[in-house]
C-alpha cells in the first residue's frame, strides 16, 4: 500500500481524501480490513483523525464499522447493486428532463468530446481509469446542466457505490462494454439535440438497466474480489490473578471516592469508617488480571477490590483459567461476550451469582476486552462503538479537606480548570454537609453541578427530608440512599422526591438491576467496570437507554485498566455524557502504566492505541506492592 504522508494542518480533510481516493482506485480492495494505527503511521498524523475520516466514509457508505469485527472497505451484495442503480436511474432521469431545455451548445459540444474520448480502446490499467474518469464526466455534464445541486450532490454520493461495484468486476468484457457504452451515449446526445424528452430518458434508461446486469452477472461469476480478510484465532495460553496491596495517604485521600469518611482507631488494615456502614481498607488494593495468548500478546484486566483482593485473584486462579485455557479467541466482541457468559455459567445455579465472582469474571472480561483490541487494532471504546467519543467529561469525586473553605477554595481550582460537575459526600452530619453544598453554590454559581452520595446511611424516613433539601438546593442526583436490597423504600422515595436517583455500584448485572429499573427508581445508573466487566456494562447501559435513563460509570479505587475501562465505556456510550474522577486514584494508576491516562482540562483524554491501556508496569509494580 502506497499513500503520501500529510500535511498536518488540515489533517481530518486530507485523511478523509487520501483514503476515499485509495478506496475508489483499488488501494483497497472491496471487503479489505483497515488497520487505523497502520493508517496513521503510513499517512503520518494522528490516530484521531484516521478515525474521524473513517466515520466519515461510514457515512458515506464506502466503508464497514463492524464493532463485533473491525473497520473494512465497503463490499456491496447484488441487492445493494440493484437498489443502487434503480436510484441513480431516477436521478439522472430527473436530471434529463430538467436539463433538456436548459442544456447550452457548448455542453453539447463536451459530450461529443467525450463520446470521441470514450471510443478509444482500454488496454492496460492506466487506460480504464481514464476511461472511467471520462465517463464519470459524461454524466456529470448533464446532472450539471439540471441546475438542481441537490440533486448533484445525492448522485455524487451514489457514483462512489457504482465505483466500488465496478471494482468487484475485475473481469469485466471490456470490448463488449466499449460497443454497447457508445451506441448508448449516442442515443443521448442525439435526444438532447432533439430535445425529444421521451427518448432521452429512454435512452438513459436502457443504458443504466443494461450496466447494472452486467455488472450483477459479473459480481454473480467472480468472488475474486469482496473477501474480508480472516481474524487468525489464536488461543489462551496462561491466566495469572494479581492481588494488589500498596501504601498510601489516607488522610490525603479521606473524602474521596474509595474513601469518603475517616476511618476508626485500630490494629487491622481494614477498619470500620466512623459514620459510613462499612469496612473500608487503610491500603490502596485492587487485583490484577493478566492472559497472555499463544502468540505473546498479553491482556491487562482489572477486578474492583478495594478490599481482600486475594478471594478474587483465588476465583481467577480456581474456577475461571480452567474455563479459558487453550480455548480459541479470535478477538471479536462476540467471542469476549460468550466468554463472559460461560465464566458466569460456572457457578450461576450454585447461587453465585454476584459478590466475589463476578468481580473476578470482570477482571478476566477486561483483559479479554484489551486483546481484542490489539487482535484488532483498535482502541475498546471503537470496539463497541463506531462513532466513540475521544474525550469525555469528567466530575471531581469529593472535596478532600477539613473546613468549608478549603473545600470551597479546592472546588474553585477546580473550576478555573473548566470542572462543573462536583460530587460530595455524606460523611458527617447534615448540616456540615447543606452548609458545604450552600457554600459551593454562593461560590461556584448556578453554572455549578452539585450530586451527592449519601453513602447507604438514609433510612427511608429521614431520606425524604434529606431528598426534599436536595430539591430545594437542585442537586444532580442522590447516589446511594438506603440499603442496596430494598427496591420498594428506593421506589416509595423516588416518587416523594425530584432529585434523580443514582445507583448502580452495588450492583453487577442487568438482573440484580431491571427491578429497580422497572419501579422507576434508577435516572442516573452507575455501573462499576471492575464488577460488571465491559461486557455486561454494555447491556446495563441497553437497559437503561429503554428506560430513559443516563449512565455515569462508577469509577473508585482502581489501577489503569479498571480507569481505562471505563474512560473507553463512557466514550462509547450514547447516553454517557460524564464519568467519575478522583485526581490520586489517576495519580496512583499512572505510576504502573508505560504511558500515563490523561486528563486534558475537564475531560478524560480516551487511550488511542490499541486495546485498553498502556501495557502494566510489572516490575514497578512488584516492588511496591506489599502482597509480593
Amino acid at each position: 500500500m502506497e499513500l503520501a504522508r500529510l500535511k498536518r494542518e488540515r489533517a481530518v480533510d486530507a485523511v478523509y481524501s487520501a483514503l476515499r481516493q485509495a478506496i475508489l482506485s483499488c488501494v483497497f480492495r472491496p471487503g479489505e480490513r483497515l488497520h487505523v494505527e497502520e493508517l496513521a503511521d503510513k499517512l503520518g498524523v494522528s490516530l484521531t483523525p484516521v478515525r474521524q475520516a473513517i466515520q466519515q466514509l461510514a457515512v458515506e457508505g464506502l466503508v464497514e464499522v463492524k464493532p463485533r469485527s473491525g473497520t473494512f472497505v465497503a463490499s456491496l451484495s447484488v441487492q445493494d447493486v440493484e437498489e443502487t442503480f434503480d436510484l441513480r436511474c431516477a436521478l439522472e432521469c430527473l436530471a434529463a428532463e430538467r436539463a433538456i431545455e436548459k442544456i447550452s451548445a457548448k455542453e453539447i459540444r463536451e459530450l461529443k468530446q467525450l463520446l470521441r474520448a470514450l471510443k478509444r480502446p482500454v488496454r492496460t490499467e492506466k487506460d480504464q481509469k481514464r476511461h472511467e474518469a471520462d465517463n464519470l464526466e459524461f454524466h456529470m455534464i448533464l446532472l450539471r446542466a439540471s441546475g438542481n445541486r441537490r440533486l448533484l450532490e445525492m448522485y455524487e454520493g451514489l457514483n462512489a457505490h457504482i465505483k466500488i461495484a465496478r471494482i468487484h468486476a475485475a473481469d469485466t468484457d471490456w470490448i463488449t462494454r466499449l460497443q454497447d457504452e457508445r451506441a448508448e451515449h449516442e442515443a443521448i446526445v442525439a435526444a438532447l439535440e432533439k430535445k425529444n424528452k421521451d427518448q432521452l430518458v429512454q435512452a438513459i434508461r436502457k443504458h443504466i438497466f443494461r450496466a447494472r446486469d452486467a455488472l450483477i452477472a459479473a459480481l454473480r461469476q467472480s468472488d475474486k474480489s469482496g473477501k474480508r480478510l480472516s481474524i487468525p484465532q489464536v488461543k489462551i495460553r496462561t491466566v495469572d490473578a494479581i492481588p494488589v496491596r500498596l501504601t498510601r495517604d489516607l488522610a490525603a485521600a479521606s473524602g474521596t471516592a474509595g474513601s469518603p469518611s475517616q476511618l476508626r482507631p485500630g490494629d487491622s488494615g481494614y477498619r470500620w469508617s466512623e459514620t459510613v456502614p462499612a469496612l473500608y481498607s487503610q491500603y490502596f488494593e485492587t487485583a490484577l488480571v493478566k492472559i497472555v495468548l499463544d502468540d505473546g500478546r498479553i491482556g491487562w484486566g482489572e477486578a474492583q477490590a478495594p478490599l481482600a483482593p486475594r478471594v478474587a485473584c483465588t476465583i481467577v486462579q480456581e474456577l475461571l483459567r480452567p474455563v479459558l485455557l487453550d480455548t480459541e479467541f479470535d478477538g471479536s466482541v462476540d467471542a469476549v461476550a460468550a466468554l463472559w457468559d460461560r465464566m458466569y455459567g460456572t457457578m450461576r445455579v450454585r447461587g453465585h451469582s454476584g459478590s466475589f465472582m463476578l468481580d473476578a469474571i470482570a477482571g478476566v472480561d477486561l483483559a479479554l476486552w484489551d486483546l481484542a483490541g490489539q487482535i484488532q487494532h483498535q482502541p475498546v471504546s471503537a470496539l463497541i462503538s463506531a462513532v466513540a467519543k475521544t474525550h469525555v467529561p469528567a466530575y471531581i469525586s469529593g472535596l478532600p479537606a477539613s473546613s468549608v473553605e478549603e473545600r470551597v477554595e479546592t472546588a474553585r481550582r477546580y473550576m478555573d480548570c473548566g470542572f462543573r460537575h462536583y460530587k460530595l459526600y455524606y460523611e458527617r452530619d447534615e448540616r456540615s454537609l447543606f452548609d458545604l453544598l450552600d457554600a459551593l453554590r454562593g461560590s461556584l454559581g448556578s453554572s455549578a453541578e452539585l450530586a451527592v452520595d449519601a453513602l447507604w446511611r438514609l433510612d427511608e424516613a429521614s431520606a425524604v427530608t434529606f431528598g426534599r433539601s436536595l430539591d430545594e438546593r437542585q442537586a444532580l442526583w442522590l447516589e446511594c440512599p438506603l440499603w442496596p436490597e430494598d427496591v420498594a423504600a428506593h421506589a416509595r422515595l423516588a416518587k416523594e422526591i425530584r432529585t434523580p436517583i443514582a445507583l448502580g455500584e452495588s450492583y453487577r448485572t442487568c438482573h440484580e438491576l431491571r427491578p429497580f429499573f422497572e419501579a422507576g427508581v434508577i435516572r442516573f445508573v452507575q455501573p462499576d467496570l471492575g464488577r460488571t466487566g465491559i461486557t455486561e456494562a454494555i447491556r446495563i447501559s441497553g437497559l437503561a437507554a429503554s428506560f430513559g435513563a443516563a449512565v455515569v460509570p462508577h469509577l473508585s479505587i482502581a489501577l489503569g485498566p479498571q480507569v481505562a475501562a471505563a474512560i473507553h465505556f463512557a466514550a462509547a456510550s450514547a447516553n454517557c455524557s460524564l464519568l467519575e474522577y478522583n485526581p490520586s486514584v489517576l495519580q496512583m494508576a499512572n505510576r504502573f502504566l508505560s504511558k500515563p491516562i490523561t486528563i486534558e482540562g475537564p475531560a478524560y483524554a480516551v487511550p488511542d492505541a490499541p486495546g485498553l491501556c498502556p501495557p502494566v508496569l510489572e516490575e514497578s509494580l512488584r516492588s511496591e506492592n506489599l502482597f509480593s
